[in-house]
């Protein structure tokens, strides 16, 4: 359950249609591409275009997904957005009312 529901809340970062570097190896699995394609079918529904799949920023979900399954940088004051101390990026924690990032 956690799972998709980090998956539900980063899939922004999928489809963002964005070329990164080509050094980026990101591969869909079969349970984010059915959710994508579900949110294709829903945008053809109110005759929004499709968005195609980004590799850079289905990177940075994964890795981002992967971060808060495995640190949990959203305990005490931070939610789900927000990033740990434990990787080659810079740490920040959102406030739930996303008034403040530490």
């Amino acid at each position: 359950m956690l799972k998709n529901i980090f998956l539900i809340s980063t899939l922004g970062f999928l489809f963002l249609g964005m070329q990164g570097p080509k050094k980026i190896e990101a591969k869909v699995s079969a349970e984010e591409l059915k959710l994508y394609n579900m949110i294709m079918a829903y945008r053809k529904t109110k005759n929004l275009p499709s968005i195609p799949l980004s590799k850079s920023l289905t990177y940075v979900a994964q890795t981002h997904c992967k971060d808060v399954d495995e640190n949990k940088p959203d305990q005490k004051d931070c939610n789900a957005h927000s990033w740990s101390k434990k990787g080659t990026w810079t740490a920040c924690c959102y406030t739930p009312d996303h008034k403040a990032s530490q």
